[in-house]
């Protein structure tokens, strides 16, 4: 087989991307993989529960059986495998939330790229939306809540290892600058009893994150602030948390949000700041995973992923001081001081 053919059969599985996508959405949104979560189960029954047809159901299950979600059980029987288990609800490290995000918004929104890398506006500012993607959300609490979710999912996906290289034990009052529901902090009290802390965000996430405040049983530890970050940070916390926020916004919002960052910070504090670095310009799995991160940021909320040398310029620009940079295994932690 020559060169060529090698290449273009490869470049072929990547262009069917998509098609991997819509079928694992399809398997979760009608309920395919919760069926088999409970159990080994014939064609029939996964249609019956389901309310499908049973000959397309059983193609849809042949399908994921190639992607390694399924696994043959005999004849006309399906059960799930390992990886196809983390798609159920209950899985320990679901994704079923995330792969519903993908199929519902994502999916659809990147078939407008070209548009966005023909103009660099996003998609909601291409269709004239009102205070962009979040504003969109705001007026779409379905949407939001799919969000809201699959960010859920992806925190508590990477929350051990961002613990573990955070050092949290020590870090006393934290405020989850943006932290939507709450997930990461929750995840970060469990695990270092001695802290406290709060969640600060939109009004919108409120609710949300009062439940798991109260499911969690953290009501002691664990509290809400609704408020704009950008307008500034309430003082008297040890620990300012960022997770996966200054991506969200270009430089000239990430520069007001570090200031407030500097304002509100006590003498001995620090800031935390987790985001995926750009690696170098290669192939590798981790500079595709982040590189293609930076163009859903291009066509979402408008920001964009960047270096670790762009992520430190940023915080000494804003008067901090970059104390420490730390892997945290699909992410990294720039931990900054006044």
């Amino acid at each position: 087989m020559s060169d060529g053919i090698v290449f273009a059969d490869r470049l072929l599985d990547l262009l069917g991307g998509h098609r991997v996508t819509a079928a694992l959405y399809t398997a979760v949104e009608l309920g395919v993989v919760e069926s088999l979560a409970a159990g080994e189960r014939t064609v029939t029954e996964v249609a019956n529960e389901c309310s499908t047809h049973a000959p397309s159901t059983d193609r849809l299950l042949i399908a994921l059986v190639a992607l390694g979600i399924c696994q043959s059980a005999g004849p006309n029987r399906y059960r799930l495998t390992d990886m196809g288990a983390c798609l159920a609800n209950d899985a320990n490290h679901s994704l079923r939330n995330w792969a519903l995000f993908e199929g519902k918004m994502l999916s659809r929104s990147w078939m407008g790229l070209a548009d966005s890398v023909r103009s660099g506006r996003t998609a909601a500012e291409l269709v004239g939306a009102e205070g962009g993607r979040y504003g969109q959300m705001h007026r779409d609490p379905e949407a939001a809540s799919v969000f809201d979710a699959a960010m859920a999912n992806m925190t508590r996906l990477v929350a051990r290892d961002l613990i573990a290289a955070g050092d949290f034990n020590s870090a006393g009052r934290i405020l989850d600058v943006g932290g939507g529901a709450g997930t990461l902090l929750i995840e970060i009290l469990r695990a270092c009893p001695t802290t406290s802390g709060s969640i600060l965000d939109l009004e919108r996430c409120e609710a949300a994150a009062r439940r798991a405040i109260a499911a969690a049983g953290m009501q002691s530890r664990a509290s809400f602030l609704t408020a704009d970050f950008f307008a500034g940070l309430p003082a008297g916390f040890d620990t300012l948390l960022l997770k996966n926020v200054l991506h969200n916004w270009d430089d000239e919002h990430c520069a007001v949000l570090l200031a407030n960052c500097r304002s509100a910070l006590i003498d001995a504090g620090r800031v935390v700041i987790a985001e995926r670095f750009l690696p170098p310009r290669d192939s590798s799995s981790r500079s595709a995973s982040t590189a293609l991160g930076d163009l859903n940021m291009l066509r979402g909320p408008g920001g964009r992923e960047r270096t670790e040398a762009a992520y430190c310029e940023l915080v000494t620009s804003a008067g901090l001081h970059v104390a420490h940079l730390f892997p945290a295994g699909r992410y990294d932690l720039l931990i900054a001081t006044r």
